[in-house]
C-alpha cells in the first residue's frame, strides 16, 4: 500500500500468528498498516522558518515561508524544480523532500538635505552594501557632520553597512571667517577686519590730512578702486590705500577735470589718465595758480 508499511494481520486487535494454529472454521483477518514517515529538509540560506521535518501520506502541510532581514522571500525551489513557489502544500505524497529558500534583496532609499552644499552619494542601498558617505562641500562654509531625524549629533564619518531602513541625512555647516587687512599709508579708516560669505560690506574710504584718497589696490590688482564692496566672497583680503595731492571734479557723467592740488609745496606731479575708472580729460585754468614750487607736470594723453 503506497505510503504505508504493512504491520501484519489482526484478529480482534491482536496480531495473528499463523504458525502453531489449526483453523477449524471461517475467520476474518484485518490488515494493519502504519504510515511511512518521510523527511523534510530545508536550505534556508540565512532565513528563519518553523516547519515540520517529517510527514506522512496522511498529512496536509502548508509550509511557512521564511523571513530574512533585508530580503523578500520569493519562493521555495527543489532539486527537481527551480521555479520559486511561495505557496507550498504537501498532501498525499510519498517521498523525502528538500526545499531551498530563495530571496530578493530589498532596496532602501537614502535622501539628503544638503542645505546648499554639493555631494555625490548613492540614493539607494541594500543590506549587502557597505557605503561610506562623501561629505558635501559648500563655498564659504566648513562641513561639520551629518545628522538624522533620530540623531542630531553631527557625524563626519557615516558608514551604512548591514542596515535595513530608509535613511535621511541632513548636512550641517559652520560658516568660515576670512581676514581683511589694510595698509593705510598714513590714513585713517574704520573698517571690519573679518567677514563671512553672508556679509555685504562696503569699505569706508580712509582720510589723510593733505591728500585725497585715490583708491584701494590689492596685491593682485594695482588699479585703484574708490568703492569696494565685499559680497559672497571666500578668501582673505588685503587692501592698500593710495593717495593723490590732486583735486578732481566730475565734469560730465564719465569725465573728470583736475581743479587743483591739496597742497602747494610739491615740485612735481603726475596727472593720472583715470580717476575712479573715469577718464581725466581736462585741467581747470586755475588748477595750479598758487603752486609756486611746481617745476614739472606730467599730463596724460587723455587731456
Amino acid at each position: 500500500k503506497l505510503g504505508y508499511t504493512f504491520l501484519g494481520w489482526y484478529l480482534n486487535e491482536e496480531k495473528w500468528i499463523f504458525i502453531g494454529y489449526v483453523i477449524t472454521n471461517n475467520m476474518t483477518l484485518e490488515a494493519k498498516w502504519e504510515p511511512v514517515k518521510y523527511n523534510l529538509s530545508y536550505e534556508l540560506n540565512g532565513g528563519i522558518a518553523n516547519n515540520p521535518i517529517t510527514y506522512t501520506i496522511e498529512d496536509n502541510i502548508t509550509l511557512n515561508n521564511p523571513t530574512k532581514e533585508g530580503y523578500t522571500f520569493v519562493g521555495w525551489t527543489t532539486p527537481e524544480n527551480n521555479i520559486p513557489n511561495s505557496n507550498v502544500n504537501i498532501s498525499n505524497e510519498t517521498q523525502d523532500k528538500t526545499f531551498i529558500a530563495n530571496y530578493q534583496t530589498n532596496t532602501y532609499n537614502i535622501t539628503y538635505e544638503l542645505n546648499g552644499g554639493i555631494a555625490k552619494n548613492p540614493t539607494t542601498y541594500t543590506i549587502e552594501d557597505n557605503i561610506i558617505l562623501n561629505n558635501p562641500i559648500k563655498e564659504g562654509y566648513t562641513f561639520i557632520g551629518w545628522t538624522t531625524p533620530e540623531n542630531n549629533i553631527p557625524n563626519l564619518n557615516v558608514n551604512i553597512s548591514n542596515e535595513t531602513l530608509n535613511k535621511t541625512f541632513t548636512a550641517n555647516y559652520q560658516i568660515n571667517t576670512y581676514n581683511i587687512t589694510y595698509e593705510l599709508n598714513g590714513g585713517i579708516a574704520n573698517n571690519p577686519t573679518t567677514y563671512t560669505i553672508e556679509d555685504n560690506i562696503i569699505l569706508n574710504n580712509p582720510t589723510k590730512e593733505g591728500y585725497n584718497f585715490f583708491g584701494w589696490i590689492t596685491p593682485e590688482n594695482n588699479e585703484p578702486f574708490l568703492n569696494i564692496s565685499i559680497e559672497n566672497e571666500t578668501e582673505n583680503k588685503h587692501f592698500i590705500a593710495t593717495w593723490t595731492n590732486l583735486d578732481f571734479n566730475l565734469k560730465e557723467t564719465e569725465k573728470y577735470e583736475v581743479i587743483g592740488m591739496t597742497n602747494s609745496f610739491d615740485t612735481q606731479i603726475v596727472i593720472p589718465e583715470y580717476y575712479d575708472h573715469k577718464k581725466i580729460t581736462s585741467i581747470a585754468a586755475s588748477a595750479f595758480e598758487d603752486c609756486n614750487s611746481l617745476t614739472s607736470i606730467v599730463i596724460p594723453n587723455s587731456v
